[in-house]
């Protein structure tokens, strides 16, 4: 019995122990040795009774920079489960869309029936997909602007376009309304582009399932795995690329009409254009929340973005001719620009990053908008002297040739 009373009064004299020291708050990484024995004199009654010398300087480790309040974690396993759905849905529907045999299936432009319902197959592809995305974009809870600004982890993020940036989806959303609704009726209002519409049916239900499930992913259960919506907004952009490929064939073929135009290409266009900005800019929140990188790392990465957007603009463009795309880059990035000014930035006003650092990202933002825009003028410019017969279309590449030599020669 002795012994038995014994253990007890241990084992009683070891769990208050560690009830003690749970119950005291942990000394930080790399402090000095007057904190580590304070809190043994507070756990223990005081070991010395002299005063410990003060830490040698390397052992002084400077405060860390002021962040705001953490990212709270998702639910697991629920929002490991939704990110795995989300993503298995999206990536089963682009199979699905992209297969030969579904988009040879809906490139016959024969109607289902022409008594009861003379609408064709891409006709009615068309329709659902564009309202299974206004239904998904309608639900309310997305992570969009200053909610999306307060949910992130860390406050050092770069690459933000300013609010107004996003005022390009009214004309996006109505001009795909019309579109929509035009081209029930693209048999006989527009025969010319009828194949093509039927062609473009197949990537551009993709681009709209895919920017459906980003509206149900955009959220604050995401938490961390901000790089679930961006690859969804990335095989948005991949989509539309594709539609895009195909209505500047049509363009180049004669099948659309100024008001085709304005009611079938310009949306598709700048949304085209928009959602590859905006797959950097979720891209770049992705990187705000990484715990590995750091400011300096954060930074690069913005400026990478800049030049990546410009990149594909001048790409797209002068691939295409169509300088929509520069026009829209030319936009976000004067956007982003325009988030970094004194009178903006959060970054500048909480000290948090130099201004020096920021001073050279806005910089490089502002002059790419302006290089882009210059560009979709300067195509704008040269179709009007094709049109004129001032030029002939070889002459653009003739030029191109002529201009890259010199520089060529700088780096043989």
């Amino acid at each position: 019995m002795r012994s038995i009373s014994l253990a007890l009064v241990l084992l009683g004299s070891a769990t208050l122990s560690q009830l003690g020291s749970a119950a005291l708050p942990q000394a930080p990484l790399r402090r000095g040795n007057q904190d580590v024995e304070q809190a043994l004199r507070t756990r223990g009654g005081g070991w010395r009774s002299k005063q410990p010398p003060p830490p040698s300087p390397h052992e002084i480790v400077e405060p860390p920079a002021p962040v705001s309040s953490p990212l709270p974690a998702p639910a697991l396993p629920h929002a490991n489960l939704k990110a795995v759905a989300i993503l298995s849905a999206a990536v089963g529907s682009w199979a699905v869309l992209r297969a030969p045999e579904v988009r040879t299936w809906f490139q016959d432009v024969s109607p289902l029936h022409s008594k009861y319902f003379p609408l064709s197959r891409h006709q009615v592809l068309i329709f659902l997909a564009w309202l299974t995305n206004k239904i998904a974009v309608r639900v309310p809870g997305r992570s969009d602007g200053k909610s999306w600004k307060d949910a992130m982890a860390s406050p050092v993020r770069f690459f933000t376009p300013s609010g107004y940036a996003f005022a390009i989806w009214a004309p996006i959303f109505l001009g795909e309304l019309m579109l929509t609704f035009y081209q029930l009726g693209s048999s006989r209002l527009a025969p010319a582009l009828h194949p093509y519409l039927a062609r473009i049916a197949p990537p551009l239900a993709q681009a709209f399932a895919a920017q459906s499930l980003w509206c149900l992913a955009f959220r604050p259960w995401v938490g961390r795995m901000q790089f679930v919506p961006t690859a969804l907004l990335a095989m948005t952009a991949v989509g539309l690329s594709r539609v895009h490929t195909i209505l500047r064939e049509g363009v180049a073929a004669g099948a659309m009409r100024p008001w085709d135009y304005v009611i079938v290409h310009l949306p598709l266009s700048l949304h085209f254009g928009w959602i590859t900005c905006a797959t950097l800019v979720n891209l770049n929140g992705w990187f705000a929340v990484a715990p590995s990188l750091r400011t300096g790392d954060k930074l690069g990465l913005a400026l990478a973005s800049v030049n990546v957007a410009v990149t594909l603009g001048g790409q797209i463009t002068l691939a295409s001719g169509d300088p929509v795309i520069a026009l829209v880059v030319a936009w976000a990035l004067y956007a982003v620009a325009d988030d970094l000014l004194p009178s903006k930035s959060i970054l500048r006003k909480n000290g948090l990053v130099g201004d020096d650092a920021l001073d050279c990202l806005e910089i490089s933002a502002r002059v790419s908008a302006f290089l882009q825009a210059g560009l979709a003028g300067a195509v704008m410019l040269w179709k009007l002297l094709l049109r004129a017969g001032v030029v002939a279309p070889g002459d653009a590449v003739r030029l191109m040739t002529a201009a890259y030599e010199p520089v060529k020669s700088l780096f043989t």
